[in-house]
């Protein structure tokens, strides 16, 4: 499983789509396996669901996030925590 925050800093970035980018954390058997970061490439409208389904991401945490964002996050089968809540969580 792949998660990716949304980062600013050291910080969760309130707005997904305006973040410096994405620490990916790369979990098998409940433990962290690997971690990176990739630079947000861009705010375009539905580009960023693909770019990360693309890096084979599970989930996307973030301090914010429309529900726009959040359905095509669904449709890209990613789910999505925003606030401490789950959206779209199949498990």
């Amino acid at each position: 499983m792949r998660v990716a925050i949304t980062r600013d800093g050291s910080m969760v970035s309130e707005h997904f789509g305006h973040c410096e980018g994405f620490e990916i954390f790369q979990l098998e058997s409940g433990k962290i396996k690997n971690q990176f970061f990739i630079e947000n490439p861009g705010h375009r409208p539905g580009f960023l669901p693909v770019f990360l389904s693309e890096k084979d991401v599970n989930v996307v945490i973030s301090g914010g996030m429309g529900a726009t964002a959040q359905a095509l996050f669904g449709e890209n089968n990613m789910d999505v925590v925003v606030e401490g809540v789950c959206k779209n969580c199949r498990r």
